[in-house]
């Protein structure tokens, strides 16, 4: 059996060297003289990434005996999205460090070839990474922040909705990707130059396609989590005008009871419906 301890440890490291390596690489980017708008845009993508990352550190101190098997699952999950992080802020901070030079009063400014060497598509795709990594891990952390059914019936609802919109956009994404690759896979090149170019670029794309499947895979492992932590799983539910809906059983509901699914319930008007989970003072005043 896998030692949640063990495992919240190596997590706990591992997003502590993402954390630095985003770090740098923002402290980095700040320090350029008349930095283009799409560097600073980059900024704020590292900076809202590192906030993640920090949370991820601090809040899993201490947390790892308290943890279920679904939970220890999906920082598992996240260990691998966690290392390629780390690694790839490390080497943006790099290409950057190439292409910028020191001045008198320590800030850096842009070498001259900087459009030979580092086009928009690089920072765009960059940029979605950090996206897919903030969104995917701020899923596994809001999984392993989850306790007991009865007190995160809410918590879960609108977890739900965070997972289902992470997925899209990630998804959305590896559809561009997989579009590019079709497209380099059908070329015929005229030369060796041409071929040469051509698996650079393809290259390139299946490194992204293997980053945005990677945080998705961690979207889908968090729902997993999620579900089996609360014993609920939501979809497609709405409410409407003054309708008020709890979702959830009268009582404390132990860990590991039958899981519940919500799909597709809608209340509307002035409907009072409570469907799962809820501790009886709760619900008492949702009756008033």
């Amino acid at each position: 059996m896998t030692d949640p301890l063990s495992v919240t440890v190596g997590i706990i490291a591992v997003a502590s060297l993402a954390y630095s390596s985003s770090k740098a690489l923002y402290e980095l980017i700040s320090t350029i003289q008349d930095a283009p708008p799409v560097f600073q845009e980059l900024n704020q993508y590292i900076a809202a990434l590192s906030q993640i990352l920090e949370a991820l550190k601090t809040n899993l101190n201490g947390r790892g005996t308290r943890l279920s098997e679904s939970q220890i699952e999906c920082l598992q999950e996240a260990k691998p999205t966690l290392e390629g992080c780390d690694l790839a802020c490390k080497d943006f901070k790099a290409k950057m460090e190439g292409l910028t030079i020191h001045s008198h009063d320590g800030r850096r400014s842009f070498r001259d070839s900087i459009k030979l060497h580092f086009q928009n598509k690089s920072i765009s795709d960059f940029r979605i990474r950090l996206a897919g990594w903030k969104e995917s891990l701020a899923l596994a952390l809001d999984v392993t922040l989850l306790t007991s059914m009865s007190a995160n019936t809410e918590a879960f609802k609108a977890l739900e909705i965070k997972i289902d919109a992470a997925e899209v956009q990630i998804s959305t994404n590896l559809q561009v990707v997989n579009t590019r690759l079709e497209k380099l896979l059908a070329s015929e090149p005229e030369s060796e130059e041409d071929m040469q170019i051509i698996t650079q670029k393809r290259g390139v794309e299946e490194e992204q396609k293997a980053v945005l499947m990677q945080c998705l895979s961690l979207c889908q492992t968090a729902a997993g989590g999620a579900t089996q932590t609360t014993g609920h799983s939501f979809r497609n539910n709405k409410v409407f005008d003054e309708s008020r809906v709890i979702y959830g059983n009268v009582g404390q509901i132990p860990a590991g009871s039958a899981i519940n699914s919500y799909d597709g319930n809608i209340a509307s008007g002035k409907a009072v419906v409570v469907m799962g989970n809820i501790d009886g003072a709760n619900f008492l005043g949702f009756l008033k």
